[in-house]
């Protein structure tokens, strides 16, 4: 596969997916994105990063897209972990995008050509964000967000898609659907190694629109259907335990200090260090109230 635009010739995406133990939910993510890639998008290439699934996710996959190149995980990576691997794996041919993709998103069959439209130029400064839709709310459950006008810099507004503007723009974004242009993914570079799981996202987008000038676009409709995290069972949950609570807390997928208190200080301000310490105090203080902790 040719991977730079040529005049007349389709753009070149490459599809960088992680998973771990949600064999259906993959199997249906790929078919809305088959889907969504006819012959008139894009010339359409999968990486599919496996992070140690027992379910046969890796096997179904393959099966579906034998050409799609797999790397496989032991379970160790967890998001941004295996993004960041499908992501260097990505940059090597160059494409003209590289499209992020959530395995539990359903992509809607004009996905991809909106966001090609939103980022009509592989060498240009803008990413383009999939406004997704949560199916048992309607929702919108993930999307481009803005910084809140406050002393803290890092509390996040969700973009709600809006039917009446072309695109609106946002400073970061949720890494569910994101189209980025070989112009910015060659500033910016990969994921930072620090995070392994959340946050990675959130990053990328400020680093891309603070320090390298880029537009971060966001569909002015629905591209996809995504279920939105829930405060059940998570260490935002007032009703468990102090114990449970702070063992969630700690986990990889909870706000482990190390990578909360290093995005803190990359993107806080002068004032970081209250909203790095916040949340753990939060917890062991007032753990019998709801969180009100709004960033990734």
């Amino acid at each position: 596969m040719d991977s730079h635009q040529g005049r007349g010739s389709l753009p070149t995406v490459t599809v960088v997916l992680a998973t771990h133990n949600r064999r259906s939910t993959t199997m249906r993510c790929l078919e809305s994105l088959l889907h969504a890639a006819d012959e008139q998008t894009c010339q359409l290439r999968v990486i599919h990063v496996d992070d140690g699934s027992t379910d046969g996710t890796a096997d179904a996959v393959h099966g579906m897209l034998p050409e799609a190149q797999q790397i496989l995980g032991d379970g160790s990576l967890y998001w941004a972990g295996a993004m960041r691997l499908g992501l260097a794996r990505a940059y090597e041919s160059k494409p003209d995008y590289v499209l992020w993709l959530n395995d539990d998103v359903v992509l809607r069959e004009s996905a991809l050509r909106s966001l090609l439209t939103l980022s009509p130029d592989p060498e240009g400064p803008t990413i383009a964000v999939a406004a997704m839709r949560d199916p048992s709310t309607g929702h919108c459950s993930y999307s481009a967000v803005r910084v809140q006008r406050s002393w803290r810099r890092t509390v996040f507004t969700p973009i709600e898609p809006s039917h009446t503007e072309e695109w609106a723009s946002g400073d970061t974004m949720n890494g569910n659907l994101v189209l980025v242009p070989r112009g910015v993914y060659e500033r910016v570079g990969g994921f930072d190694p620090v995070f392994c799981h959340g946050m990675a996202d959130f990053d990328y987008g400020l680093r891309a629109t603070r320090r390298h000038g880029v537009t971060v676009r966001v569909s002015r409709e629905f591209l996809g259907d995504c279920a939105q995290n829930r405060l059940s069972e998570s260490f935002r949950d007032p009703t468990l335990s102090l114990r449970a609570r702070w063992a969630l807390m700690m986990s990889p997928k909870g706000l482990p200090p190390r990578q909360w208190i290093h995005f803190q200080r990359l993107h806080g301000g002068p004032t970081w260090m209250i909203p790095a310490f916040a949340p753990y105090l939060h917890v062991l203080l007032l753990h019998r109230r709801p969180s009100r902790i709004r960033s990734k």
